[in-house]
């Protein structure tokens, strides 16, 4: 077959020629095709623009209602505990009279500020320091914690952060207080996850101690006792050293270092005697000399480093129960012992005492007595000398640690006065108005006495009072309060006084037309300058931080447009406004000009106001209509003025008019053609020319695929003959 280069042509010539039907061999098209590319474009494009006359050009506007402006006060009220001893300013004028405590009992001492909800937490108290530390425990989502807090005077404190490094999280850490080298010191505990490392014994194992508010590892000699969450450890003043055991066996802690004890024999393979086995609790009973220990209706105690059993000695002893809860009790002369579970904490027939014990001259008595905290196993119970008061915290309720508790009481004759909280109301006051002050405690021995100072000078004795400030600021309320057993507990909150912040919206213009814009303007009173404000025009809008600010609706409402303000200091409020589109009307006529008789489709629109609307025609000839869509027909001859009147459920109403001539001409003038004709026109001419666009890019497209393929017919052999050639 012949080059088509032999001919002088080229390839591009020939793809040119024939997309442009130049050549004489161009393929002769199918007619069909085409026809229902045209057909088919035209009739989607004239449905989209027939869909477009709904949504013609139109007005509305924005109609104002008075906006109501909330306000958000707040209070600023903070406690403030401290670790310190407060001083006690001289007080006098009122006191508060409460009944005289005859004995010790319980008295619940639960505040707003207590650690979270928990059982197995270790405790002790530091006498050097004036606080009682607890730290782990299992919180109420089965977890080991590594939370430390401290009590005093009434107030628990959460030293977490700033404790420094501590130990890992862990459940029945055991705390007792070292007065020979005064510090508490911490050991053991674990947990059912082995957060403390597989063999038990690679992190729970380590000595620590706590002073001055901080953790710290203690370096120690020799090895250690065996990890576990039901160590018990005390120290016993009578020997001069720290004891702990597990049930297992017995250890002393000295001079940093941890000797086994192993009874007089020194033959620690076959140890001395010990108590039962399994989750006793252990106190240092000071009226004795002795350590005790009491588990599963077993009394023990131990002594010049031997354990003896005196169960046969001590009288009945309390239920027969696992981790109960005991502590010396120096003012009262005995040992304290709380609670426990009976019938195995782990069974589902367990059951959760809340009888009070003493030990005290080798035999035990109850002295249970109403009020008395709930039933519990596992809390933590350790004696506040500050106090002269045993204090109780947490502990569980039920198998598991779904039951943990985090409420605070005390066992005493002269029970601590629990944490104060100071309140004012109103929260924030105006400058020059009165302010009314009160305070809230649990505790304490009465009578009670009170001292507040205001922060500007002022001054009262007074349980509740009252108090002007003159200016606007902040001011720091101190209270002290003072009891008649020596105790003093303080607080403090910050009052705010100033004008609470308030802001007012205006709109303008009122009404506003559709696609205008509309100014919006803020006033804003009171507060602490500067302020920021954020705008939310309700329609999905928002503006920046200036107070006069303009925003153009371009949809139907209603919509309530909010200003958020925020002062300074924290202070916040709302500012609202109701905007609503004003109603206009819309008619249109299938024709405006036709010989008699004309028979006329209207359709009747309504834009903007508030649904559901109401339409009422008048036809010019007498007849009307409450259609949306009527039909009427004129029989005579005239030019006929068409009403259309709309009105919305909140009663606006809007009209509009047009004319229809009913004779005179063959056919509509220019001026008088009905919008739909201009719209269903313009429709149709968008549609023919945008099909015939499609129907010649189409065919161009299939010229071009038949031109390459006509081109290659005349090059398939050129390649060959070029071999040839060379």
């Amino acid at each position: 077959m012949a080059s088509y280069s032999e001919f002088g042509v080229s390839r591009s010539y020939l793809r040119h020629g024939f997309l442009t039907g130049d050549d004489p061999k161009n393929i002769v098209r199918d007619p069909r095709k085409i026809l229902r590319t045209v057909l088919a474009s035209f009739m989607v494009l004239a449905l989209i623009a027939t869909t477009s006359i709904v949504a013609s050009p139109s007005r509305f506007g924005v109609e104002a209602h008075a906006g109501s402006v909330s306000g958000e006060s707040y209070g600023a009220i903070s406690a403030s505990p401290t670790l310190q001893n407060p001083a006690k300013p001289s007080v006098s004028g009122s006191v508060r009279l409460t009944p005289a405590l005859t004995g010790p009992v319980w008295t619940n001492l639960t505040g707003p500020i207590s650690p979270p909800r928990a059982n197995y937490v270790g405790a002790a108290f530091d006498p050097i320091d004036h606080y009682l530390v607890t730290f782990g425990g299992q919180n109420a989502s089965a977890y080991p914690t590594n939370e430390t807090w401290v009590w005093q005077n009434g107030t628990w404190s959460n030293l977490t952060a700033s404790a420094g490094p501590a130990p890992v999280a862990r459940m029945g850490m055991a705390l007792t207080y070292d007065p020979v080298y005064g510090y508490v010191v911490a050991y053991g505990g674990g947990d059912f996850f082995a957060s403390c490392g597989t063999t038990r014994a690679t992190a729970c194992n380590s000595t620590w101690t706590f002073h001055g508010g901080r953790w710290q590892v203690l370096p120690t000699t020799g090895p250690s006792p065996p990890v576990s969450m039901q160590l018990g450890m005390v120290y016993d003043a009578a020997d001069s050293y720290v004891v702990a055991s597990d049930g297992f066996s017995t250890w002393k802690f000295s001079a940093g270092a941890w000797t086994e004890l192993c009874g007089t024999t020194g033959n620690c393979s076959n140890p001395i005697p010990h108590p039962p086995r399994f989750a006793g609790a252990m106190a240092y009973d000071s009226q004795a000399g002795e350590v005790l220990y009491f588990g599963d209706a077993s009394t023990w105690k131990f002594s010049g480093g031997n354990w003896t059993n005196i169960t046969s000695t001590s009288g009945t002893p309390p239920p027969s129960g696992q981790y109960g809860m005991m502590t010396d009790d120096p003012a009262a002369a005995s040992v304290l012992y709380f609670g426990g579970c009976g019938a195995g904490c782990n069974s589902a027939r367990a059951t959760y005492l809340n009888y009070t014990w003493s030990f005290s001259g080798g035999t035990w008595t109850n002295i249970t007595a109403l009020p008395s905290p709930p039933g519990r196993y596992a809390g933590a119970l350790a004696y506040d000398s500050d106090a002269s008061a045993a204090l109780l915290f947490g502990g569980d309720t039920q198998l598991g640690a779904g039951g943990n508790l985090n409420d605070t009481w005390v066992w005493g004759t002269s029970p601590p006065i629990g944490e104060l909280l100071p309140s004012v109301s109103p929260p924030s006051p105006l400058p020059g108005s009165t302010a009314s002050f009160s305070v809230k405690f649990n505790g304490g021995v009465s009578p009670f006495s009170f001292s507040w100072r205001f922060g500007d000078g002022g001054s009262s004795s007074l349980e509740s009072p009252t108090h002007i400030f003159a200016v606007g600021g902040f001011y720091r309320v101190s209270l002290w309060v003072n009891d008649s057993a020596s105790h003093t507990a303080s607080s403090s909150l910050t009052v705010h006084v100033y004008v609470p912040l308030s802001v007012d919206l205006t709109a303008s213009p009122n009404p506003a037309v559709l696609g205008q814009p509309v100014n919006f303007t803020a006033s804003i009173t009171g507060g602490t300058s500067p302020w920021t404000v954020a705008w939310s025009f309700g329609d999905g809008g928002i503006g920046g931080n200036l107070t006069n600010i303009t925003h153009v609706f371009t949809t139907n409402g209603p919509f309530t447009t909010e200003l958020t303000v925020r002062d300074s200091v924290g202070g916040v409020t709302h500012g609202f406004l109701n905007i609503s589109i004003r109603l206009q009307a819309l008619a249109a006529a299938s024709t405006s000009s036709g010989a008699s008789p004309l028979t006329v489709s209207f359709v009747g629109q309504a834009q903007g106001g508030t649904p559901p609307y109401a339409f009422s025609w008048t036809f010019g000839d007498g007849a009307t209509s409450t259609a949306q869509y009527p039909r009427h027909t004129y029989n005579s001859s005239g030019v006929f003025n068409v009403a259309l009147t709309v009105t919305d459920s909140r009663q606006n109403r809007s009209s509009t008019s047009l004319a229809i001539q009913v004779g005179g001409g063959t056919g509509p003038s220019s001026s008088s053609v009905s919008w739909f004709y201009e719209f269903v026109g313009a429709a149709a001419v968008a549609g023919l020319v945008g099909a015939l666009w499609i129907a010649i890019f189409a065919r161009q497209r299939m010229r071009r695929r038949e031109a390459d393929e006509w081109v290659n017919e005349l090059t398939k052999d050129e390649k060959p003959r070029n071999d040839r050639t060379r």
